[in-house]
């Protein structure tokens, strides 16, 4: 899949057509991120517009790091409500699978995870497997 917000070289700081900035930066809570101290539980999400970018559907990528030597909950951002988050990489599990989430995730020391927001289908229940 391929998504053009994040070959873009210039990140405006105004809303999209979704309403949300191009790209935020959150802490372990959505859109509350300390600047004083030290960095190592981070989120940044890019918000990428059909409109805007001329793509099938709306789509949200959200980046939660953890470098720190504990595990970390991130409440994951709230994104429209005809849409949901879903796991499509993590560093702290080599068996990853596409998997729905709701509300947070919870990662392994210095770990890294990438959730997709997107439309799900109908027809694809928790755990990214199809209904037959």
């Amino acid at each position: 899949v391929e998504h053009p917000v994040l070959r873009i070289s210039d990140f405006y700081t105004g809303e999209n057509s979704l309403h949300y900035p191009v790209m935020s930066f959150h802490g372990i809570h959505p859109w509350n991120i300390d600047e004083n101290s030290p960095f190592l539980s981070f989120g940044f999400m890019y918000s990428e517009a059909a409109a805007d970018y001329k793509t099938k559907e709306d789509a949200f990528i959200y980046c939660a790091v953890n470098a720190h030597w504990e595990n970390a909950v991130f409440d994951l951002p709230i994104i429209p409500d005809d849409m949901k988050w879903e796991t499509v990489a993590y560093t702290g599990d080599t068996k990853i699978t596409k998997k729905v989430v709701e509300g947070s995730v919870e990662l392994m020391p210095r770990s890294m995870m990438v959730l997709i927001g997107h439309k799900i289908s109908n027809k694809t229940r928790k755990g990214g497997k199809k209904n037959v």
